[in-house]
């Protein structure tokens, strides 16, 4: 791997609220490192992120966006290569990017639980990259709430993570949507029904319940078609 040009510090602090969305799944011990990291886009980062990036010695990076919204907003390749870090595009196209917002009935959950009930071909894709892919792996979509908040609560469900740290961990972008919007990482005002602007705990709560009415998380993701030995790769911490 090539020499990475930013210094190495401590596990960046992610108490306070992070235009960049960034952090560590919950759950990880403070003496293991971190498998699975989670961010907006990577498009026009700045030395900050880099230097989270970096100082998290991630190694691969998987984009959960579609095509087109790859094109308009292209992830730092050049910053990711000369680092040695691996870039895998991996799609998830759901109503909410790429369907009709009426389809949600007013209830961001729904969208949640159609990723989960719709497009299972691409979530097995995800989830075999995951398994596979050299560890630390940063996962994004573009603000890093909807298509990431449902592969983090599938990753933290699988790890036996308590509903209510799954809840807050996704509130945690809730908390970080005001800066994000501030530094022009997303434009929600005025474009978009309200419900699907925010990171409320009661819309993952109702995905996590419906899902677990259905199933559990592991016989979940056995149904997608993942095996027993990605699904053992699947811890949060080495």
């Amino acid at each position: 791997m090539p020499t990475r040009t930013i210094s190495r510090r401590s596990r960046p602090s992610t108490a306070l609220p992070d235009k960049d969305n960034f952090r560590n799944l919950p759950g990880c011990p403070p003496n293991k490192r971190a498998s699975f990291y989670r961010s907006r886009n990577l498009h026009g980062i700045d030395k900050a992120f880099q230097e989270k990036i970096l100082t998290s010695k991630i190694c691969s990076v998987i984009d959960l966006r579609g095509e087109e919204e790859r094109k308009a907003k292209e992830d730092d390749l050049s910053f990711l290569k000369e680092n040695g870090i691996q870039y895998v595009p991996c799609g998830i196209q759901d109503i909410l990017h790429y369907g009709d917002e009426k389809g949600l009935r007013d209830r961001l959950s729904n969208d949640y639980l159609d990723i989960l009930f719709h497009h299972q071909d691409a979530l097995l894709s995800v989830f075999q990259n995951l398994a596979r892919l050299p560890k630390p792996i940063l996962f994004h979509c573009n603000a890093g709430k909807d298509r990431t908040g449902v592969v983090a609560m599938l990753l933290l469900g699988l790890n036996d993570i308590p509903k209510e740290v799954i809840l807050k961990d996704y509130h945690r972008t809730e908390e970080n949507l005001p800066l994000m919007a501030k530094e022009g990482y997303i434009h929600y005002k005025g474009e978009r029904p309200d419900f699907v602007c925010h990171a409320m705990k009661k819309t993952m709560e109702e995905t996590i319940d419906y899902l677990l009415r259905k199933t559990s998380y592991r016989k979940y993701l056995l149904s997608l078609g993942i095996s027993l030995k990605e699904l053992a790769s699947l811890s949060l911490f080495e």
